[in-house]
């Protein structure tokens, strides 16, 4: 017996010529029989578009560093397969749209969110299908994206603030969106669908997770969080600074990315690592739950040690690869892209890393 999504194995089965009869079925996870030649087959197709591809957004302003670039991932490595020049100078947030094959990309430094359309055949130096332009988004930082709705969130550290832009697909020019005041600076923030809540990583001293839920309805102006989530085994203690943020559903795990000491030193000293490597993870499993619940609760899994690299971890993606969980991650500090493998915890090595000659600031995966 094989568990998986039938909605995926219709289309990629049909692709390798593999299915001849198609039910009609709702999109969710069901048990098929399959022969296990079908079976391995559909496995290594899955795998391999699970992890077809990441794209990076650069927070560097020179003009001589592009600003996204896309890597191939694989088994055995991290390859760079490709440089644009977007004009997204301190690029931050990053979605890649697969419905729409579109690429939504932040520049903090421009205040602008630029679209590139046909985003997997994109040259070297795309132009933007259409972009807008906030002029009172003072410091722009993680994007999401609700597609049934069609609204994008962009956490605003500054003034702590959620900026809400309504009908996004129609928006070019000059706009202001709505503004959400909440209690603390985000910075990560992450949209479950599924659960239609928005969850929002508090840096600084807040330490905390807050949650909205169905955060389309709220209207312009001061909202309070629906629940918070206080995670309690940070090794950092009061020196934590949460960042970077992933749900995913179809794992069930809530991941949170820890930066450390704003101050930390540049060399360790007794009692405190240096800037570079006192970053970490927190994997909270059986997240659905947890998000419906808040409260205060202990992280399942810490990924944090010398031995994992981390020093500014700023963005985060959780995904299925090769039949397994990984973390995919953005090290601003140490400049590198990493691979984590989800089951794992404690002080260990990544599973997959490369080291990039730019800042990267967010990823986001291409499936």
């Amino acid at each position: 017996m094989k568990t998986l999504n039938l909605a995926k194995f219709i289309c990629y089965a049909c692709t390798a010529g593999i299915l001849t009869t198609v039910i009609s079925c709702k999109k969710t996870n069901v048990t098929q029989s399959l022969n296990a030649a079908n079976a391995s087959q559909i496995d290594d197709l899955l795998a391999g578009r699970e992890k077809n591809g990441l794209y990076a957004s650069a927070a560097d302003t020179a003009a001589a560093v592009n600003n996204l670039y896309l890597y191939k991932i694989s088994a055995t490595e991290i390859q760079e397969k490709m440089q644009y020049a977007t004009n997204a100078k301190d690029g931050n947030g990053v979605f890649y749209n697969k419905l729409t094959d579109e690429l939504y990309q932040l520049s903090r430094k421009n205040k602008t969110l630029y679209v590139f359309a046909n985003a997997s055949s994109m040259s070297g130096a795309p132009s933007p299908s259409r972009s807008f332009t906030d002029n009172s988004l003072s410091s722009g930082r993680e994007i999401a994206y609700d597609g049934k709705r069609d609204i994008l969130y962009v956490s605003n550290n500054t003034d702590s603030s959620i900026r809400v832009y309504r009908n996004f697909t129609s928006l070019s020019g000059l706009v202001t969106g709505d503004v959400l005041k909440i209690a603390g600076q985000p910075w990560g923030i992450t949209f479950d669908r599924k659960g239609n809540r928005l969850v929002v990583v508090m840096d600084q001293a807040a330490m905390r997770l807050d949650i909205f839920d169905a955060p389309d309805i709220l209207a312009a102006g001061t909202v309070t969080s629906s629940r918070s989530i206080n995670i309690t085994n940070r090794p950092n203690g009061t020196y934590s600074r949460l960042h970077g943020i992933d749900y995913n559903y179809d794992i069930d795990a809530l991941v949170v990315t820890e930066i450390g000491e704003a101050t930390a030193p540049l060399v360790a000293t007794e009692g405190k690592p240096a800037f570079n490597a006192d970053g970490g993870i927190y994997v909270i499993k059986n997240a659905a739950s947890k998000l419906a619940s808040g409260g205060t609760i202990a992280a399942d899994t810490q990924i944090y040690g010398e031995n994992t690299g981390l020093g500014n971890p700023v963005d985060v993606s959780a995904r299925w690869a090769n039949g397994k969980p990984y973390i995919f991650v953005a090290e601003k500090a140490n400049k590198k892209l990493m691979i984590f493998d989800l089951t794992s915890g404690g002080d260990v090595a990544p599973a997959r890393f490369i080291t990039t000659a730019y800042s990267p600031e967010a990823i986001t995966l291409t499936e």
